[in-house]
């Protein structure tokens, strides 16, 4: 349909691995129109073993997938304000039931 992408992989639950992504849409395209917060991690455990998850392991989960969708928003609200019918897509997946 004539659209176009890129692929980069970088880390989103680190400020710097955010502002990587938005830096090499922005030199490719000029600007962002759409943000689609679609990274996530986790690891798998039985729920009701809690002893299965280290808090390492629950910072690291947690940083990738609300800290990672939380910066991504805060760093582009500017450049998505700026051009009306910009907006954020949060995608979830069934790893958070």
């Amino acid at each position: 349909h004539g659209g176009e992408a890129i692929a980069n992989h970088d880390d989103v639950s680190t400020w710097e691995g955010g502002r990587r992504l938005i830096e090499a849409a922005v030199e490719r395209f000029g600007r962002v129109d759409v943000l689609v917060n679609n990274a996530g991690t986790t690891k798998f455990v039985p729920l009701k073993n809690l002893d299965g998850l280290e808090a390492e392991d629950f910072h690291a989960i947690y940083a990738v997938n609300v800290v990672g969708a939380w910066q991504m928003t805060r760093a582009l609200v500017p450049m998505l304000q700026a051009h009306p019918g910009s907006g954020v897509v949060n995608i979830s997946s069934v790893a958070s039931m």
